[in-house]
């Protein structure tokens, strides 16, 4: 069943029937309930449900049906001819529901009734387009209410000479009185003339009989003027100004050629106090809306009522918060800061291939990585926290990871599971590719046992989580022709990682992606899975001499859990490159460095000098958006971490700044969603914002902390390598982009206080802006200072602009 809409429809279906009976009868207008929101006639009888018809509907998942079929039945179940039925909406003017205050918004009942509100207003409107009323050029003094019932009984509806208001001034008894006296006149003619001929045949009598017949003619001749009705002048009939005589058809085409006939074209040049011709169908023609402000559009429409939250004022657009209260549309700016004491793990010389997730259950920054401790050299994992102040301390005390790992090449952490992920490198140059889960308990980081997924050469790659229970991973080979693997574990959770275990593993296999003909490596692995549309893309960089880019295979993975998966490329391709390995535009060095934001339902990729988007539609097809230049000519070997602020238009990346002696930087993005990545847009921000004068080499991990809206990165530098904290400076929203659970919902009809009720004008309403200043026809979008404008800025649109001041809401 599909979701009701109420589309710009009729609520009235007539059909004429002709000599062959018929028995049912289709309306495709929206209604919601099918024993009382239909009348029905045959002719101009009205027939009662159930006892001669049934109407069964289409119903809809929220409430109502999409139209349906009148059946008669009983007495007229052999069908009627010869005849018209009517099929009328008759929904009742009541509210059957009520939002509650608390708790979560019933998105099925708000649809049904905003459905049955707009189609009240459908009803509304067929009834008063069969009811009379005045011109809209008319003047709004004019009053069309009757006389009052007392002053009406029994009189004739006329209208004043000079107001042209209603009046009752004729009774019905004077006209036929007036009948009844043209019809004695005429009677006492013919008498008057057979008395006139009796006369001449009577010679003796001829005198007093002319007498008398003169004496009758001319009574005849006075009541007969009583009675006679006096038409018009064309002078009175083009002037207007008598409400006596009556008009013929000549009278009126007079009077109306007097005042003139225009067209639409007219309405803005000489349309002054003139007559506004309809089109060939009777409808009004089309009319530019600047020549329309003076026209009276209601305010009516749909409307909710809900608690504010905070101060709202009236003509401020809202949004609908997920408590169900709703709150203004405001911009917030976000002051730029850099942590003044950076934190160096104790005793630590030197550290490399490394990486760093956040892990949003405990609230703390993971880190794993190849580092030199006290002249050990080993792959530590250890947790810090940040807080708000950007004050960095170590939240537990490293763990040397199961494993004699050579480097460290993504860390990534699994909500689902609650444990970060480390895929490590245990042999040289590229054997052994392990990988470990990780999580701190009351202060102790904990470590499993290592998972080997190949004592082969495969170089680099990563490992994420399929889901709760299994891990999957990816990596490059090195052999021609190289390919690309994946390969899945069971994972069974203990009560924290030291207690995980694995099994089942799947055999890896190729994901089949593009061509790979030439590549002499395949690095740096990529794993993405696209939520929004189930999808998972993996990757390698490829490299040859002939060029660089992104090898990738987009597709769904099937089969089961316990050894039996599989994978189904739907797309595959490169996302090409060019340039020499020491400068690849386009492509990525770093395992894990394409970064998906959910809420965005977006992947970032960025090599210091581009930034670019990828989209997954259901049909698996991998979209690119253009290429942003953030520099112009940058090499590799440098910091390039792209990082998306979830629910929120901005993505942050972290780099080199080549025109700053390469100074580590960051630079905010601006992100506004198309249709799918193609139609992205990606605005550079302010200016690059120095975070170190440290220049970094290729591994520099960052990750982000929604609880403290900061950044913590460690920069990759000779020796100890310390953590620093970073606050971006942007401007936030409390209203989020399109596709995600918080929206726009409509603009406050009254100033109330926190915690107050608040109507909002949603769809169908017509209400007035706080700040106008708009332009006739504009289709207006919100921005996310809360203001309206005609740039599409990804928050939802508002409405068109029906006035200066006033929105049509959409």
């Amino acid at each position: 069943m599909a979701t009701i809409t109420v589309p710009s429809e009729s609520p009235k279906k007539q059909v004429v029937v002709g000599g062959t009976p018929q028995t049912s009868f289709t309306f495709d207008f929206v209604i919601f309930d099918t024993s009382t929101d239909l009348k029905v006639y045959n002719g101009d009888t009205l027939l009662t449900v159930s006892t001669h018809y049934t109407v069964s509907g289409n119903a809809g998942t929220d409430g109502g049906f999409d139209g349906g079929t009148v059946t008669l039945v009983n007495t007229l179940a052999s069908g009627v001819s010869n005849t018209t039925v009517t099929i009328l909406r008759n929904i009742s003017t009541d509210r059957l529901a009520n939002l509650a205050s608390t708790g979560p918004l019933d998105i099925d009942a708000v649809n049904k009734d905003f459905n049955r509100y707009v189609s009240m207003l459908q009803q509304f409107e067929e009834t008063v387009d069969r009811s009379v009323q005045a011109p809209e050029q008319d003047p709004t003094s004019v009053n069309m209410t009757l006389p009052v019932k007392a002053t009406r009984l029994g009189k004739m509806l006329s209208f004043n000479s000079s107001s042209g208001d209603p009046e009752t001034t004729l009774s019905v008894s004077d006209v036929s009185g007036a009948i009844t006296s043209a019809s004695n006149a005429a009677a006492s003619a013919t008498a008057a003339a057979a008395s006139a001929s009796s006369a001449s045949a009577s010679a003796s009598t001829a005198t007093t009989k002319a007498s008398e017949a003169s004496a009758s003619a001319t009574a005849a001749a006075a009541s007969a003027a009583s009675a006679a009705v006096t038409i018009a002048s064309q002078s009175k009939a083009e002037a207007g100004t008598d409400n006596g005589d009556l008009m013929t058809p000549l009278r009126t085409k007079q009077a109306v050629d007097s005042y003139g006939v225009i067209t639409a074209d007219d309405v803005a040049t000489s349309g002054a106090n003139k007559i506004l011709k309809l089109d060939g169908s009777g409808a009004l023609p089309a009319i530019s809306g600047a020549n329309l402000t003076n026209l009276p559009i209601p305010s009516g429409g749909g409307t909710v009522t809900a608690t504010a939250s905070g101060a709202i004022t009236a003509g401020k657009t809202v949004i609908l918060n997920a408590n169900g209260t709703v709150s203004e549309v405001a911009a917030t700016s976000v002051t730029g800061a850099i942590s003044s004491s950076t934190y160096t793990q104790s005793g630590e010389t030197a550290a490399e291939s490394n990486d760093m997730a956040y892990d949003t259950g405990d609230d703390l920054f993971i880190w794993a990585g190849k580092s030199t401790i006290s002249g050990s050299n080993t792959t530590r994992a250890f947790a810090l926290s940040m807080n708000s102040s950007l004050v960095i301390s170590e939240a537990a005390p490293p763990i040397t990871l199961d494993g004699s790992h050579l480097g460290v090449w993504s860390v990534k952490y699994c909500p689902a599971m609650q444990r970060t992920i480390v895929h490590a490198q245990a042999g040289s140059p590229y054997a052994a590719v392990a990988a470990n889960t990780v999580n701190v308990v009351s202060g102790v980081m904990k470590g499993s046992n290592k998972v080997v997924w190949t004592t082969s050469n495969r170089p680099y790659g990563i490992t994420n989580c399929f889901d709760a229970n299994e891990l999957v991973a990816g990596y490059g080979t090195t052999t021609s022709p190289t390919s690309n693997k994946i390969a899945f574990v069971d994972a069974s959770l203990g009560s924290d990682a030291s207690g995980d275990t694995f099994s089942n593993f799947t055999a890896e296999f190729d994901v089949g992606e593009g061509d790979m003909s030439g590549q002499s490596h395949t690095y740096y692995h990529q794993s993405v899975h696209f939520s929004v549309a189930d999808k998972w893309l993996f990757g390698s960089y490829k490299y040859s001499s002939s060029g660089y880019g992104l090898g990738y295979a987009v597709g769904t993975v099937g089969g089961s859990s316990g050894g039996s998966r599989s994978f189904t490329a739907q797309s595959t391709g490169t996302i090409p490159s060019s340039g020499s390995y020491s400068n690849p535009p386009h492509s990525f060095m770093n395992a894990g460095d394409i970064e998906y934001d959910s809420t965005k339902d977006r992947a970032f990729v960025f090599d210091t000098e581009h930034l670019y988007s990828l989209s997954v539609g259901s049909d698996g097809v991998l979209k690119q958006s253009s290429l942003l230049e953030v520099q112009s000519n940058h090499t590799d070997n440098h910091v390039k971490k792209v990082i998306s602020i979830p629910n929120s238009d901005h993505v942050v990346l972290f780099f080199n700044d080549e025109n700053n002696s390469d100074r580590v930087s960051y630079r905010v993005v601006q992100f506004t969603k198309g249709t799918d990545a193609t139609a992205d847009i990606l605005t550079l921000v302010g200016s690059n914002v120095e975070i170190t004068t440290q220049t970094g080499g290729s591994y520099t991990p960052a990750a982000y902390s929604p609880d403290v809206d900061g950044f913590l990165l460690k920069p990759y530098v000779t020796g100890a390598q310390p953590f620093v904290g970073v606050r971006v400076a942007r401007t936030t929203t409390n209203i989020k982009a399109s596709g995600t659970t918080e929206r726009f919902l409509g603009v406050a009809k009254s100033t109330v206080s926190d915690g107050q009720s608040v109507e909002i004008a949603v769809a169908g309403a017509v209400v007035t802006m706080a700040a106008g200043g708009m332009t006739i026809g504009d289709t207006q979008f919100v921005q996310n200072d809360g203001s309206v404008g005609t740039t599409d800025a990804g928050y939802g649109t508002a409405g068109i602009a029906v006035s200066a001041t006033q929105v049509l809401m959409e």
